[in-house]
């Protein structure tokens, strides 16, 4: 995108940093309808000022750091986006902190544990009991699994046993301490949720950013609100997954990638998404994306190389489910059917179910993301088309058929479509993080057109955002007042329905 004229530049900064400013401030007034009751609601609280604030600022200063000293030609890309992940960190452990008086991890540790918020390690306590009793074996719970889900958790019952396999692996480690497994367990996530910071910032180069393009999007996913203030929950490590798996796709379908190099990408690309399928369904919805960059290698004159990737992808895909199916008898198709039935009756539950809500499931999304990321992409759209229609007349290449810009079209395809089939909703200000390292690309795009004094102003104001939504409001809801443990008030060792 080429650089923007003042007034333009001006506008579309004025537009971010206000929305960002105007929802921390009614969130900071607790504004009864800003969070959206009576559909998926956000908890009000009021944490103390003092440490959070100071320790989330000072948590900022990497970031802006990095990108200043970036532009001016000091650091290489890579030094500034480790001062983005170290903004990332630092914020997801300063909230986490001040979530508890005195500060402390507790909150951290308790997340995990919660047999509400998380279920993951709830279940792997309650079916590990059952395994050193002598009531069920690790090979029949797998077996069996979509008979056994109806008595999980409610975040377990809708995904593979993946997750449940890695905590009783550390419950094997720990000795059967839940405490430090979900203490690993937590650091685990963190590191993962951090990578997005680096892996948003490698897709992006790989889908043909530039240096400054990645950077940009670094800086912006570092300090956007539900980014850093859901850990240590498994959604946002789910970005790195998400850019992992796009970005070896393209490899894989780019023309100027050698043939074996090429081939190995689109293994690698089946194999993650097989084996992220037995931890999350989530990312099957990429498929639209995935799709497009497959239609554009048919496209482009290189259809047997295309073909070839989708053949390899497929094996790589199905490799993890055969497997399986070998060792235990593990049915990934019931598994995915009983999964589909049982999260229809957690929407009906929730009142989701029989029912569009496009609007609020984006607008829940973009509240925690401090608005900033939708109105870069709202002035994406508006400047692709104005520079659509200019360049018709004057016979120069339309704006949006521009190799960046095709990626950025299908990004927003892709989140538009998500929306309005209404296949994910309930809870979307974390369920659709995953979706957040696409849509940075056309974001990216209008930063790097803003000029540095502008973008460091950009990701001043939505920084200062994350206090206050850590402060005012209950994202990750584990309380330590009601939780304390976890309760075991049903065998998994029962099958269900």
């Amino acid at each position: 995108m080429p650089p923007l004229t003042k007034l333009t530049a001006n506008i579309i900064l004025l537009a971010v940093v206000a929305a960002a400013l105007t929802a921390a401030v009614l969130i900071g007034l607790h504004t009864p309808w800003v969070t959206l009751p009576g559909y998926w609601h956000l908890p009000y609280r009021s944490l103390r000022f003092f440490p959070l604030y100071p320790l989330c600022w000072l948590a900022l200063l990497p970031t802006v750091a990095g990108l200043w000293l970036f532009s001016a030609g000091k650091i290489r890309g890579g030094v500034a986006v480790a001062l983005a992940t170290l903004t990332a960190g630092g914020l997801m452990i300063s909230a986490s902190l001040c979530a508890t008086d005195p500060p402390s991890l507790t909150a951290v540790r308790g997340v995990v544990l919660d047999p509400v918020q998380s279920t993951y390690l709830a279940d792997a306590v309650r079916l590990n009991k059952d395994i050193n009793a002598g009531r069920l074996t690790l090979g029949r719970f797998v077996a069996d699994y979509p008979k056994f889900m109806v008595n999980l958790g409610v975040h377990t019952r809708i995904r593979g046993p993946g997750w449940i396999i890695v905590y009783i692996g550390l419950l094997n480690v720990t000795g059967g301490d839940a405490e430090a497994a979900a203490m690993i367990g937590a650091v685990g996530l963190g590191l993962l949720a951090a990578a997005a910071v680096g892996s948003t910032y490698w897709l992006i180069r790989v889908l043909g950013g530039t240096t400054a393009h990645g950077i940009a999007a670094a800086a912006l996913i570092s300090v956007l609100p539900s980014m850093v203030l859901f850990f240590p929950m498994v959604d946002p490590g789910y970005c790195t997954v998400t850019c992992v798996l796009v970005g070896l796709w393209a490899i894989a379908l780019r023309p100027e990638t050698a043939m074996r190099p090429s081939m190995m990408a689109a293994a690698g690309t089946g194999l993650l998404l097989g084996v992220s399928c037995l931890f999350t369904f989530n990312f099957l919805v990429l498929g639209l994306f995935m799709l497009t960059l497959t239609a554009r290698g048919l496209m482009a004159s290189q259809r047997r190389r295309t073909l070839l990737a989708c053949g390899v992808a497929l094996g790589g895909a199905l490799l993890p489910f055969v497997a399986l199916y070998l060792a235990m008898r593990f049915d990934i198709v019931s598994t995915f059917r009983q999964a589909l039935v049982n999260e229809h009756e957690f929407q009906t539950i929730s009142g989701r179910s029989g029912h569009t809500s496009a609007l609020l499931d984006t607008y829940d999304h973009a509240l925690g993301l401090a608005f900033a990321l939708h109105v870069l992409l709202l002035a994406w759209m508006v400047l692709a088309v104005v520079r659509a229609r200019s360049g018709r007349g004057a016979g120069r290449q339309r704006f949006p058929w521009r190799p960046a810009a095709f990626i950025s079209v299908a990004a927003l395809v892709q989140y538009i479509v998500l929306a309005l089939t209404g296949r994910m909703p309930v809870e979307t200000i974390r369920i659709w993080l995953f979706l957040n390292p696409l849509l940075l690309f056309p974001a990216a795009e209008v930063m790097v057109a803003l000029g540095l004094r502008r973008q460091l102003i950009l990701i001043a104001a939505v920084g200062l955002c994350v206090p206050v939504y850590a402060q005012n409001l209950y994202l990750v809801t584990w309380m330590k007042s009601q939780r304390t443990g976890i309760a075991v008030t049903q065998p998994v060792m029962q099958p269900g329905r």
